[in-house]
């Protein structure tokens, strides 16, 4: 589980291109592949390994 605590947060994570960009599922409701969000993990793992 990817825990943020902030919407607002997420939202400029998603507009830089820095988060995998979400799907309705419902009015207030986004969803994301798992596929798409473990790839961004592992990104993140790679570049803190680099760092």
């Amino acid at each position: 589980m990817l825990r943020i605590k902030s919407d607002s947060t997420l939202t400029k994570m998603v507009n830089k291109g820095g988060f995998p960009k979400g799907f309705r599922v419902g009015l207030r409701r986004i969803g994301w592949y798992e596929d798409e969000v473990l790839a961004w993990l592992k990104e993140r793992e790679r570049e803190s390994r680099e760092a």
